[in-house]
């Protein structure tokens, strides 16, 4: 039992650190995990090449290390309705609150990069670095008022 200590069958599961690249590859696919990290996957809806937007490789079988995530609030609207002497409250629907995600950034900016991708797709390039059809433009005001 060179490669460490083992158990009954001989797998060893003490090992040396100059293994960590044979035990857990070099693609982070099977990385240590630690209390209270989990992984997530963020996968895009529909081909977002045609709009323009390059298509990243952050959703490629990337999960991000997640620090913590908090859960929506839901908070019902009730109406208060008086019917015959009796109130009576009545639910008329609900407002569902916003779910904050903190992630680890790596050195190579993937969490940030998915970011930029987004808003690049909702919101088009502010900078102006390309005329795809998903740029902004200035519809509001114009130079000149003449059309």
């Amino acid at each position: 039992m060179s490669a460490g200590i083992g158990n009954e069958t001989g797998d060893p599961f003490i090992r040396s650190p100059r293994q960590a690249s044979q035990i857990f590859g070099l693609e982070g696919a099977r990385a240590p995990r630690q209390k209270n990290l989990f992984v997530v996957n963020f996968r895009k809806a529909g081909d977002t090449t045609s709009t323009g937007i390059s298509d990243g490789t952050w959703n490629k079988d990337l999960g991000f290390l997640v620090k913590s995530v908090d859960r929506p609030s839901v908070d019902p609207k009730v109406e208060e309705l008086n019917q015959y002497n009796k109130k009576r409250q009545v639910n008329t629907g609900y407002k569902i609150g916003t779910t904050r995600i903190t992630v680890y950034d790596t050195a190579d900016s993937m969490a940030m990069r998915m970011w930029a991708e987004y808003s690049k797709y909702y919101f088009g390039d502010f900078r102006h670095a390309t005329q795809a059809a998903t740029d902004w433009g200035y519809d509001v005001t114009l130079r000149t008022f003449q059309d």
